[in-house]
């Protein structure tokens, strides 16, 4: 074999340019969607769904835009979402099991035994008219005797879903009266005024919320355990995608925060707030700890919004949290309002609608309580008022409208009453009429007794003039009974239902197919919302017989009556839109020539085009320009494992069963010096597997703890020195100085120490000098979390109680300590503190996944973050650049974050963090076992759909490289400058933080490397995501031999002087170089 001759040579200069994203258009993957015209759009033309439990019913109306009277309807009803059985269904994303099903007139059950569906003796009441359908589903016919909340989903045809697939079922609250008792109560902090009204919320520990709203006052009552924060937090849309995501209750978005009685409002699902200056909050606080008090009221108005249809509240005050986590949220129930002499509609707030238009009145209600009628109108009027047709009445009504029947004997107009008498109105002077007009509202009040004795029925109409329009204009309006509540009429018409808040209403989104060619690539696109991985989209590459289909990341090709698996796709995954990449010839064709068309199904259910439809043929190409000197190496797609980025699963565990280069180590001060002085590298590296990891390639990620929490310490307040994460001999030093504790909230018990102990400070930083001094140069230690304070070594000591986190100044000393004995080593924070601005550190995020509190996380790092003492560090928006970005899934559950309902949001997070790792808790810890997800047994096969979710995660995460293309002369004479232009994409999220050698050689025409160049001046951490340009000379050594050669191309590990990063590239060969194109040395 030839000698390899090693040559350094120094980049003339280097051109790093742009940092941008796949959508740069500098990429030769570059596809401008704005200018592309989809090929086929569909839409859901459901509207809305409601749905009532009321007099031992479940009452569902459905509004579409087109007819669905001619369509078969079909409700599936959850009696039961806490337990899991039931039928599988897959359109929404919260369903545990489905009990039963309504088809038109037909109840089935599930018997799950058998695994199918049996009709019922049941025949239900169904009306359809055009484009509205009602149905009434009797309560014990799907076995439910008691109060609960059911969940409901709709199909229609089996076409169209509401609510739209992938987002949870509707809750159907259980029954209640519209209106909760009246609030009478002394904001004193006292809260004795309060005892005739029932909690909504109760906790474990005895903690208890009340609630109501009277007159659009929301007054709110806690007792219990609470910190020195406490926090009211009020979701005004039900909506848990908007407003602050909290942990402990997954169905609630905060909007708006009341803390300590000023009044925040939620700029994102983090802890992002924008204080209301000036609101008005009455807060009162008592007693002490277990038995505080708070007692506020809080006008609605100050929100500023226009229609507060239902407002849910939940607590949160040191350890106390009401709801209890993981219980859903309540409604807040609103009494019936008051009506008060002012000119505006306040008392009104949260009371629901009995009728709504779009003329002079646009919104009407009407409460009937005992013999007292009261009302509110709204629009834009001169003059205003109502009819009464009042049953049973000695007066003769008047007939008002030929297309409505009733005859009206009483009439309420500007405030005053008048009576029918011969035909016409005669003005009542002896009742008096509680009433406030303005040219946009009028509010009445107006006891009915004092016109008749008894009532068995009341009618009303609505009327303004100038001009003269009635309201409604097709019908008569039922004051809402306070007493009985809504009534529903199963006719096919939904004019009673205005009142009935419980809602889900369409998205109106469109769903759009989009797909274009160049010379060497397929691009698809669908734009849509909540999209995740779930699509299928079938390709003909010759009339409409359909021979390929890619699935989530990978490619199939149809062969002997079944699918297969044929490689992997380029996947962009956003919840509106996702975008496929995939090479021409995995198709089997050489260029953009032949006939292409698609089709796709979208979460199982939407179809593109409609169902039963021809796939539809891809017309769009673009022209890129190539040029004959420049190489243009194709784009590879597979799920690479490369160096120091990825999934870090425990060390200690051992082999995965999956592909990894990273694992994690977590390590107790106990563990590395259970005698002061003595340290056991030994025992340490043999516990996580030094020499087994090292052989495969795997470094590590490495993090000391202080603290550990867990179950089985310190249990019934009982100290053991087993428990303790420190030294014995350090327990003793520092004379026991620290906090045992024990909290459910964290999952057990141990020892915080004082970390302000002098003692502890000094001995860490000698602890943190032998650890240097051992491990400081060995770059199996990749990565080092800055750990030791707090819980997990996380920086905090929550929950309240469970040890005292030390001042920033003392912070600050033990991160020096690390910094200063790891000068070599990339280091990163749990959070961002202000020393982070003099040295580059990384972060790390242990509450990945989780969408609040990673947004928060985000916040931090973009805006600055305030410290524990009010301290504001700078934004550090591009810390990533030069240090990792990592972090953990949240709860110790990978699973739940790689679901197909929670992939989009997952990939979104590693985005906007730039993540390059995750560890301990990781993708890996997804196992199958018996047909099952797990956290135990083999790892997931091909195929399976969460390891295709965990592959394209895998793919997003740190760096990715492509070279796109090199260009240089085609012949070149010995002695001359060979000048280098070549065009790199990183399509990761984060660059490569280690200074890995980018080496250019030679390849003769036997393959044997003769000549390698070392590109000294390329810092291939300058490549950052986005596309990079990079220009270089080099001089052809005058002792080459002259013929033909092939470049090669490889990042090389400096330990081995190897190739070891995997390019996304085609060409690569056995010794890891990556084959280019051809140059003749003459």
């Amino acid at each position: 074999m030839k000698k390899v001759v090693l040559i350094l040579f120094f980049l003339i200069f280097l051109v790093i340019v742009g940092e941008g994203n796949i959508e740069n258009p500098q990429s030769l993957s570059y596809v401008d969607w704005s200018k592309i015209s989809p090929l086929v759009v569909v839409s859901n033309p459901l509207e809305s769904l409601k749905a009532i439990q009321a007099n031992d019913t479940l009452y569902i109306l459905i509004k579409s835009k087109k007819r669905i009277d001619d369509k078969k309807i079909i409700v599936y009803i959850d009696t039961n979402p806490l337990v899991e059985n039931g039928a599988v269904v897959s359109i929404w994303n919260d369903v545990k099991g489905i009990k039963y099903k309504s088809e038109d007139e037909s109840l089935y059950k599930f018997n799950v035994d058998k695994n199918n569906w049996e009709k019922l003796n049941e025949k239900l009441k169904i009306a359809k008219k055009n484009n509205v359908a009602e149905i009434a589903i009797p309560l014990n016919a799907i076995g439910i005797f008691d109060s609960r909340k059911i969940k409901i989903g709709i199909s229609i045809g089996d076409e169209y879903f509401l609510p739209e697939p992938g987002t949870p079922m509707f809750i159907v609250d259980k029954p209640t009266t519209v209106f909760g008792p009246s609030i009478n109560v002394t904001i004193d902090g006292n809260g004795d005024d309060w005892k005739d009204i029932k909690p909504m919320y109760t906790s474990q520990s005895g903690a208890k919320l009340f609630a109501g709203i009277k007159n659009g006052v929301l007054y709110a009552l806690i007792i219990g355990e609470m910190g020195d924060w406490n926090d009211l937090f009020l979701d005004v849309d039900g909506n848990p995608e908007t407003g602050f995501l909290s942990w402990a209750w997954k169905d609630f978005g905060g909007d708006y925060l009341i803390e300590n009685g000023l009044l925040y409002k939620s700029l994102s699902a983090g802890w992002a707030w924008q204080q209301i200056e000036g609101a008005k909050v009455e807060w009162k606080e008592s007693g002490t700890n277990p038995n505080r008090v708070i007692e506020l009221a809080f006008p609605l108005s100050e929100l500023k919004i226009e229609d507060i249809k239902n407002l849910r509240i939940a607590f949160s005050g040191g350890n106390t949290n009401l709801p209890d986590p993981g219980i859903s949220t309540e409604i807040v129930k609103v009494s019936i309002p008051e009506v008060t002499l002012d000119n505006n509609d306040n008392e009104w707030i949260m009371v629901p609608p009995t009728a709504t238009g779009n003329g002079n009145i646009r919104k009407v209600i009407a409460i009937k309580s005992g013999n007292v009628l009261k009302t509110l109108i709204k629009g834009n009027f001169e003059h205003v008022g109502f009819y009464l047709d009042i049953t049973p009445s000695d007066r003769e009504g008047i007939k008002i409208a030929s297309n409505i029947e009733n005859k009206f004997n009483y009439m309420v107009k500007d405030g005053k009453l008048f009576a029918s008498k011969d035909m016409n109105w005669e003005e009542i002077k002896n009742v008096s009429i509680k009433w406030v007009q303005t040219k946009e509202l009028a509010k009445a009040e107006i006891d009915l007794s004092k016109l008749v004795d008894k009532i068995s029925d009341l009618k009303l109409l609505f009327f303004s003039e100038s001009p003269y329009e009635i309201f409604p204009q097709d019908r008569v309006i039922t004051p809402l009974n306070a007493e009985e509540g809504f009534k529903v009429e199963i006719d096919g018409d939904d004019k009673e239902w205005d009142g009935i808040t419980q809602e889900v209403k369409s998205s109106n989104t469109e769903f759009k197919l989009s797909a274009v060619t160049d010379d060497r690539k397929l691009y698809i696109r669908i734009d849509g919302a909540r999209l995740n991985t779930n699509n299928v989209i079938y390709i003909s590459t010759g009339g409409n017989i359909r021979d390929y289909k890619i699935e989530r990341n990978s490619l199939y090709k149809y062969n002997s009556n079944s699918w297969k698996r044929i490689g992997e796709v380029w996947p962009f995954i956003d919840a509106n839109y996702v975008e496929y990449e995939v090479n021409l010839k995995q198709l089997g064709l050489t260029d953009n020539m032949k006939d292409i068309s698609l089709s796709a199904i979208i979460k199982d259910v939407i179809y593109l085009p409609e169902r039963n439809s021809n796939p539809v043929k891809v017309t769009g190409k673009i022209n890129r320009e190539r040029d004959k000197n420049t190489f243009y190496p194709y784009e590879i797609f597979d799920t690479l494992y490369n160096p120091l980025m990825g999934s870090a699963p425990w060390a200690k565990f051992g082999e995965t069963g999956y592909k990894h280069t990273l694992a994690f180590i977590n390590v107790s001060w106990k563990e590395l010096e259970p005698e002061k002085g003595v340290y056991k590298w030994q025992d340490f590296e043999r516990k996580n597997k030094f020499d087994y990891w090292t052989k495969k390639g795997v470094r590590f990620v490495f993090r000391l703890y202080l603290d550990e929490p867990g179950m089985y310490k310190y249990i019934a307040g009982k100290k053991s020195m087993n428990d303790l994460d420190i030294p014995i001999w350090l327990y003793k030093e520092i004379k026991e100085d620290g906090t045992w504790y024990r909290s459910d909230l964290i999952g057990g018990g141990g020892f915080s120490p004082n970390y302000e102990n002098e003692i502890l400070i000094r001995e860490h930083e000698r602890l943190l000098k032998a650890l240097a001094e051992k491990y400081g140069k060995d770059d199996r230690i990749a990565f080092i979390e800055i750990g030791s304070l707090g819980h997990w070594g996380e920086l905090h000591t929550w929950p309240d109680g469970t040890g005292k986190f030390p001042s920033i100044e003392v912070v600050n000393r033990y991160i020096k300590q690390y910094i200063d004995a790891f000068p070599n080593k990339i280091l990163g924070l749990r959070k961002p503190y202000k020393i982070m601005e003099n040295y580059k550190l990384g972060l790390y995020n242990d509450m990945f996944g989780d969408k609040g509190a990673t947004e928060e996380w985000v916040n931090w790092f973009t805006y600055g973050r305030e410290d524990e003492e009010g301290n504001l560090t700078k934004p550090m928006p591009d810390f990533w650049k030069y240090a990792y970005s990592g972090g953990e899934f949240a709860y110790g559950d990978a699973y739940q974050f790689l679901t197909d309902d929670t992939i989009a949001e997952t990939l979104r997070q590693a985005r906007i963090s730039h993540t390059t790792f995750i560890g301990p808790c990781s993708a890996l810890d997804v196992r199958y076992k018996a047909g099952a997800i797990t956290n135990e047994g083999d790892p997931l096969p091909e195929g399976h759909p969460i390891k295709e979710n965990i592959d394209i995660f895998h793919k997003t995460l740190g760096y990715r490289f492509v070279l796109e293309a090199i260009k240089h002369e085609k012949e070149i004479n010995r002695g001359d400058l060979l000048n280098l232009e070549m065009l790199w994409n990183n399509r990761g999220v984060a660059p490569f933080y280690f200074k890995w050698p980018v080496e250019i050689s030679l390849a003769n025409t036997k393959g044997e490397v003769v000549y390698r160049f070392i590109l000294e001046d390329f810092d291939i951490r300058n490549i950052l995501p986005g596309v990079s340009k990079v220009y270089s000379k080099v001089r052809i050594p005058k002792e080459i031999q002259p013929g033909n050669y092939t470049l090669l191309i490889s990042i090389n590990d400096p330990k081995t002087n190897n190739p070891a990063i995997n390019l996304a590239i085609e060409g690569r060969r056995s010794d890891g170089r990556f084959q280019l194109d051809s140059i003749t040395i003459k």
